[in-house]
């Protein structure tokens, strides 16, 4: 073992007192520099990215720009449709001419504000059935005007009941 450490210790000696010489030249280092890939990992990984990006979005504009595209248009048309029928205007007219027949005999009953309160409102809502008549017979059984005008006829047959009450009491 001493005489390994010996030998040892003679070569690093001389390591120290020759100058070493090396195998290549300042121009064969940088040729060999130059030569390597210098690309490290993540910039391989960003340019896989950058790919799989660039495939994505050509997918996506082929998709969007490859349909067929529809329209679509309507038009609307007005017809004149007959007279509204109301099945309630018979029992309507004798209901007036029964509060009207009253009131010539009893004429405390139908100057009282209540009563005159009562018809103005029944005026009105026959008003409004007329504009929902002209409405209807402009535009159609539409269902909106169907159902705003049972609305209304009902609101009249109230108040009709309660003026015949009136009278009648």
């Amino acid at each position: 073992m001493k005489d390994s450490r010996t030998e040892l210790a003679r070569m690093l000696r001389q390591l120290d007192e020759e100058p070493m010489e090396f195998s290549w030249s300042e121009d064969d280092l940088w040729e060999d520099i130059n030569g390597r890939k210098t690309t490290s990992r993540p910039a391989r990984w960003y340019a896989v990215a950058a790919s799989v990006g660039l495939l994505l979005l050509a997918g996506l504009f082929w998709m969007t720009h490859n349909q067929e595209s529809y329209s679509m248009s309507y038009e609307v048309a007005y017809e004149e449709v007959d007279g509204f029928q109301d099945p309630t205007s018979e029992l309507v007219l004798s209901a007036q001419a029964l509060i009207a027949h009253s009131c010539d005999n009893q004429s405390a009953v139908c100057e009282s504000s209540e009563f005159k309160s009562l018809s103005q409102e029944l005026a009105m809502l026959q008003q409004q059935i007329n504009s929902l008549d002209e409405m209807i017979k402009k535009y159609g059984n539409d269902p909106v005007f169907i159902k705003s005008r049972i609305q209304i006829e009902n609101l009249k047959s109230e108040i009709t009941n309660k003026l015949i009450q009136m009278v009648m009491s």
